[in-house]
């Protein structure tokens, strides 16, 4: 039998709620095009908005990446996998989640779309704190307030082997206190390319910072 190949899973968004891992197990294989997850060998990107993830669910992503050979992997789109789910659930979920993605070397993270505040940083900093992959890195739309950005940044600036290209935080509430704590770690990075952080409160201060 031929080998299955997949470049991109893309687990169609459907407003479904998935709570247990048998239902994202289902969804996953469902879209792999050959019932199978060996697929995952090829895979290099992985989609999941559209869906609400629990715990039990995320659980079970975090378990089959972990132990799964995804030697192809460099991007994941986790953005709004969240919708109905009480924000007091999220850390724990995005935290068994961040600990696998952390060991795959990814170059894009995209987490857009979920309302996890600050606690939800907490729970994904290990993404920021190590390592050296990372180069596009997306938290539009997640509540992260001033705290939230600061904590990203304070995350950030503990790695120096960390050098994003694209960075994006649109709609998150930075204000000026938090885009120039973010400000300041890009400055030392000297490696952004892009960044998109519109509709956050920035005034003059905050864009003297940046610019």
């Amino acid at each position: 039998m031929a080998e299955q190949t997949l470049t991109h899973l893309i687990v169609k968004g459907e407003q479904k709620k998935f709570d247990s891992a048998n239902d994202a197990k289902d969804a996953w294989l469902a879209n792999s095009g050959c019932n199978s997850l060996d697929v995952l060998a090829s895979t290099e990107r992985i989609t999941l908005g559209g869906n609400s993830y629990g715990f039990e669910a995320c659980e079970w992503v975090a378990n089959t990446l972990d132990s799964a050979e995804t030697p192809a992997l460099q991007a994941v789109d986790f953005s709004n996998i969240f919708v109905s789910r009480l924000r007091a659930e999220l850390p724990k979920s995005l935290e068994i989640m961040a600990t696998v993605l952390h060991k795959k070397n990814l170059i894009e993270v995209d987490l857009s779309d979920n309302a996890f505040g600050p606690d939800g940083v907490r729970a994904f900093e290990c993404l920021l704190k190590s390592g050296s992959s990372l180069k596009i890195f997306k938290v539009t739309n997640c509540g992260l307030g001033p705290e939230g950005a600061e904590m990203i940044a304070d995350a950030m600036s503990q790695n120096a082997d960390l050098k994003l290209t694209h960075f994006h935080a649109g709609r998150d509430r930075l204000e000026n206190k938090g885009i120039t704590a973010l400000a300041k770690v890009f400055e030392s990075q000297k490696s952004l390319h892009e960044i998109c952080v519109p509709q956050n409160g920035i005034k003059d201060e905050g864009m003297t910072a940046l610019f």
